[in-house]
């Protein structure tokens, strides 16, 4: 879900820009989900531990995340998607070398085409995308 927070600034002016198509479902986890599932892990003895996965309670849309940003900042914020063939320059206008944004377009388009599998064993995190770009609105309307 953090990986939503500067787009912050974008959403207050009414726009969510997103590589993925609006309704494109992705797996979302709350950073301190994942830190309670560490926190977890290294508490077990090494002989109990594998490679674990933990997503948010559900997964989400580009979409959703507007509408997470419109009900805390009040007023609406559309998806503004990024089409394939723009993305290793968005990625260079972000700021990226032009090795990270081939690498970043490509993971982006592995993603896309390939679609995101669900694990077996996925665990759940309690922290839902609402709750969490209500509380990051929250934060910077702090600062």
């Amino acid at each position: 879900m953090s990986n939503w927070d500067t787009m912050i600034d974008a959403a207050r002016q009414g726009v969510l820009p997103s590589m993925f198509p609006a309704d494109f479902e992705l797996p979302m986890v709350a950073p301190v989900d994942l830190g309670k599932e560490a926190a977890s892990l290294l508490r077990q003895a090494p002989e109990h531990t594998a490679t674990s996965h933990t997503e948010g309670p559900e997964r989400y849309t580009p979409r959703d995340v507007a509408h997470a940003f419109a009900a805390g900042l009040g007023h609406p914020v559309d998806v503004a998607v990024t089409h394939r063939a723009e993305w290793v320059d968005t990625f260079r206008k972000l700021g990226f070398s032009e090795k990270a944004a081939c690498s970043f377009a490509g993971m982006t388009a592995a993603t896309l085409d390939g679609g995101a599998d669900k694990p077996f064993h996925a665990k759940q995190g309690q922290t839902s995308l609402a709750d969490y770009i209500g509380n990051l609105i929250g934060r910077m309307e702090v600062n």
